[in-house]
C-alpha cells in the first residue's frame, strides 16, 4: 500500500535520489552523506533565528523535564547545536540542580538577563542547598530578571545577607513555606532587598517584611502582601503612605493582615486624605484580622471606575454577620470607589448550609466590577446580606439581578429579598435557579420590580398555578390609559426563560397566550 509522504519525507526523497546520482559519479564517505541529506531536510531551510524562537517556545512547567528538553534539542544534530547553543535566553532559567548540570546551564546562558528561582518545603527537596546555590548565582545579580526565593523558617543554616544592586531585576518574591509562618514589622525580611533595583515592578511578600520606606516602592506596578503582623498601628498607617508612595500600581493583593495588639475599629480613622491610585485595576483584600481592617484600607483609598475590587472576608465571632464590617460608608463608596456603586447586574450566590455568599457586579458588557466572598457561622446570614445589600452598597444603575442557590423556606429570607427589590425599581432582567419558590412569588407584588421585561427560572419547585398568575399580572399589567400609554413599552413582561422546571409543561401553551415569548429546555 501506498502512502503520500510529508514534507519531510518528500525532502528525504528528494535528497536520497540526489545521494545515489552522485554515488554513481564517485564514491562518497556515509557520513558526508548523511550530512547532504540533513542539510536538504525542510527543516533545515529555516532561518536561524526563526528556530531559536521555536526552541523557545518549547517549555515545560516541571523544570526538570525542561532541562531534559533543552538537552535533547541542542543533541539532535550539529545544526540544531549550534542554534541552541548560540541562544543564550534558552538557558537563563536557573533552580538547583546537580552541580555539573548546574555550571552547565549557568555557562551558556552567557550574559542573558537570569530568572532565578530557589524553593524549599517539607515536599519540596532541592538539588543543593541554599547557601551553595546562592553562593553560585549571587556573583551574577546585576543579570538577574526575576527572583524567587520561598525558604524554610525554621532552616537554622539559612543565613542572609544584603542582595547587591539589580539593575536587571523586574520581578522579585520573598517568602516562608508555610502559612502558619507570618513576619512582623519588626523582623526585617530574609533576605534582606536589593539596594538599587530601578527595574523593579512587581513585589510578593509572603511571610516576609519590607519596611514601606524603602525606595523601590515607588517604580512597582503589582504588589502582593501576605501573613504579616503588624505589632502597632503607626504600621498600618505605614501601608497606606507605602501605597501613596506606588502611585504606578496597577494589581494589588493584601492577605492575612493582622494586628497583633487589641484595638477597637472606632478607635482609628481613615486619613482625610485619600490615597489616589489612579492606575490600578485589580484590588485584592483577603481574610483580615480583624475583619475592619478591610474597611479601614478601602476607607483610604480612592481608585478608577474601572477597577476590580475582590473581597474574601471571614465572620466567625458569634456577632450577626453584617456587610459594613467590610465595607466603607455609602457616601465614600459613591465618590472613592465608584465600581461598587456602577454595576448594571448583580449576581449573589449562596451556598447550599447558607454560610457562604458570593455577591458579584457586572458592567452593562459583561465586565465584572467586583466580587464579595462572605464565609459566616450557620445563622441568620442571607436576610442580613440583603438588608445591607440595599442600605449600605449603591447600585442606583442595577437593571439586571441574579439569585442563585437561595433555597431558605425563612419568610424573613423572602421579605429580605423583595425589600432588596423594591429599592431597585430599574430592574428590567431578573433570574432565579435553585431558590425556594417564596423567593419567586413575591413577583405577584406589582410594586416589586414594575419594569420587568425578561423572566428567568431553573431548577426552582414553584408551582404552576403561581407561574401562570405572575405571567398573567407582568404580561397585561392593570394600568389606567394614561399609565399604558407612558410606561407599557417597558413595563410588560416580554421573554420567560425556563429550565429544570419539568412541572410547567402542560402550561407552555397557556403561557404562550400571553403575549410572552416562552423558551423551554424540556420541550
Amino acid at each position: 500500500m501506498s502512502t503520500v509522504p510529508s514534507d519531510a519525507e518528500s525532502g528525504f526523497l528528494q535528497s536520497d535520489d540526489e545521494a545515489r546520482e552522485s554515488e554513481v559519479a564517485a564514491p562518497m564517505d556515509p557520513r558526508v552523506s548523511q550530512s547532504h541529506h540533513n542539510d536538504a531536510l525542510p527543516i533545515h531551510r529555516l532561518a536561524s533565528e526563526i528556530l531559536s524562537s521555536i526552541f523557545c517556545s518549547v517549555w515545560c512547567e516541571n523544570y526538570a523535564q525542561d532541562v531534559r528538553n533543552l538537552l535533547n534539542l541542542s543533541s539532535v544534530c550539529h545544526h540544531w547545536r549550534e542554534v541552541a547553543l548560540g541562544c543564550p535566553r534558552l538557558w537563563t532559567r536557573i533552580k538547583p540542580l546537580r552541580q555539573p548540570l548546574f555550571d552547565l546551564i549557568l555557562g551558556r546562558s552567557k550574559q542573558a538577563p537570569l530568572d532565578i528561582e530557589f524553593t524549599t518545603g517539607y515536599y519540596i527537596v532541592p538539588k543543593m542547598p541554599y547557601q551553595e546555590y546562592i553562593a553560585l548565582v549571587l556573583p551574577h545579580a546585576r543579570r538577574w530578571r526575576t527572583c524567587c526565593l520561598r525558604y524554610r523558617a525554621d532552616a537554622e543554616e539559612l543565613t542572609f545577607s544584603p542582595l547587591e544592586s539589580m539593575p536587571l531585576l523586574e520581578a522579585l518574591t520573598i517568602g516562608r513555606m508555610y502559612a502558619w509562618d507570618r513576619a512582623t514589622d519588626s523582623e526585617p525580611s530574609t533576605p534582606l532587598p536589593p539596594s538599587y533595583a530601578p527595574r523593579l515592578g512587581v513585589l510578593a511578600l509572603e511571610g516576609a517584611f519590607i519596611p514601606f520606606t524603602h525606595p523601590f516602592y515607588s517604580s512597582l506596578t503589582e504588589l502582593s502582601l501576605s501573613r504579616i503582623s503588624f505589632s502597632k498601628l503607626d504600621s498600618m498607617q505605614g501601608l497606606l503612605h507605602g501605597l501613596e508612595a506606588s502611585p504606578l500600581l496597577k494589581r494589588l493583593r493584601l492577605e492575612s493582615l493582622e494586628l497583633s495588639f487589641h484595638i477597637t475599629p472606632n478607635s482609628i480613622h481613615p486619613s482625610t486624605s485619600l490615597v489616589h491610585l489612579h492606575h490600578l485595576q485589580v484590588l485584592h483584600i483577603e481574610a483580615m484580622a480583624p475583619d475592619w481592617i478591610a474597611r479601614y484600607i478601602l476607607a483610604s483609598l480612592a481608585i478608577p471606575p474601572c477597577a476590580l475590587i475582590k473581597l474574601l472576608c471571614f465572620q466567625f465571632s458569634d456577632d450577626t454577620p453584617n456587610m459594613s464590617t467590610f465595607l466603607p460608608s455609602h457616601e465614600h463608596i459613591q465618590v472613592s470607589l465608584p465600581a461598587l456603586s456602577s454595576a448594571f447586574a448583580l449576581h449573589i450566590t449562596f451556598s447550599r448550609n447558607m454560610i457562604d455568599c458570593d455577591v458579584e457586579g457586572y458592567t452593562r458588557e459583561h465586565k465584572q466590577l467586583f466580587a464579595f466572598h462572605l464565609l459566616t457561622l450557620p445563622g441568620p446570614g442571607s436576610s442580613v446580606v440583603f438588608a445591607n445589600l440595599g442600605t449600605i452598597l449603591p447600585t442606583p444603575s442595577l437593571q439586571s439581578f441574579s439569585l442563585f442557590d437561595m433555597n431558605s423556606s425563612n419568610p424573613a429570607d423572602a421579605a429580605a429579598v423583595a425589600d432588596f427589590l423594591i429599592r431597585h425599581p430599574f430592574i428590567a432582567q431578573l433570574g432565579f435557579e435553585k431558590c425556594h419558590e417564596s423567593m419567586i412569588q413575591i413577583l405577584l407584588d406589582m410594586s416589586i420590580c414594575p419594569r420587568l421585561e425578561s423572566l428567568r427560572i431553573a431548577k426552582c419547585t414553584l408551582s404552576p398555578g403561581n407561574m401562570v398568575e405572575i405571567v398573567e399580572l407582568r404580561a397585561r399589567p392593570k394600568y389606567s390609559e394614561l399609565e399604558v400609554c407612558v410606561i407599557d413599552s417597558v413595563c410588560r413582561l416580554n421573554t420567560l426563560e425556563v429550565s429544570g422546571c419539568p412541572q410547567f409543561k402542560p402550561i407552555l401553551r397557556t403561557l404562550r397566550k400571553r403575549d410572552v415569548v416562552v423558551e423551554c429546555e424540556e420541550e
